[in-house]
């Protein structure tokens, strides 16, 4: 199942748009890359039940805001997901299932613009710009 209508944790109330969204669709699992302070908070706005599965640490920060009430009272969980092994337990029909399922589902909320195109021969050129310049939407 994916959440079409998202927020993100940028906006003022993100935590109640994860509450209301999580309550009114019955999400029980949530995904996180990122870790830090933001994957207890996460935690902390889904309902009773929930688990939350930790891959990655791209903000540098261990898990924090996880609390003994979550934990205890209602009923959530932290785990640790190691996609590699993840996969190596599914057969191929399997793996090519969940790819589909995640290409439609990121598909509704993920785009990139091109802003220009350069040959493989004018990478550093393109590393420069994307550096150095502003990006400007590609001449059509």
């Amino acid at each position: 199942m994916c959440i079409r209508d998202r927020g993100t944790t940028s906006d003022n109330d993100w935590q109640e748009q994860i509450k209301e969204k999580a309550n009114e669709l019955d999400i029980k699992c949530c995904f996180d890359a990122v870790a830090g302070e933001q994957a207890g908070l996460i935690l902390q706005n889904m309902p009773k039940s929930s688990t939350l599965y930790v891959y990655g640490r791209l903000s540098g920060q261990p898990c924090s805001q996880i609390t003994a009430y979550d934990l205890i009272f209602l009923k959530k969980k932290v785990e640790g997901l190691w996609l590699e092994d993840y996969l190596q337990n599914k057969d191929q029909q399997a793996k090519e299932a969940m790819f589909q399922e995640l290409r439609r589902c990121f598909s509704k909320f993920l785009a990139a613009t091109i802003c220009q195109e350069y040959s493989f021969d004018d990478i550093k050129l393109a590393l420069y710009c994307l550096l150095y310049t502003s990006p400007s939407p590609r001449d059509s």
